[in-house]
């Protein structure tokens, strides 16, 4: 499991009421999505014990439920996890 905090600028549109945040495993092929609610940062749990890339995005929304562009992606990488995680050291993907 990764945790990944993100954070973002805020919109400048006075009409945006909340953030979505879009992710999966191919660059703008996005099947998860986050409601972050009217904040400006939120941590995405990536529950995937395998070895893999995450692209993530972030975009606007109104009282409509009318989406802006997504923002720029980013992406992470979230290893396999050694088996010491389980004697209860830090897990290492959550470094991502």
């Amino acid at each position: 499991m990764a945790s990944i905090p993100m954070v973002w600028a805020p919109s400048l549109d006075p009409t945006t009421t909340g953030y979505q945040i879009a992710y999966g495993t191919a660059s703008g092929n996005y099947t998860f999505f986050l409601d972050a609610g009217n904040t400006i940062e939120a941590t995405v749990i990536v529950d995937d014990f395998q070895t893999t890339s995450w692209f993530l995005a972030v975009r606007a929304y109104d009282a409509l439920a009318q989406f802006s562009a997504f923002t720029n992606e980013v992406s992470f990488f979230v290893a396999e996890m050694p088996a010491v995680c389980a004697l209860g050291l830090p897990d290492p993907a959550a470094l991502y």
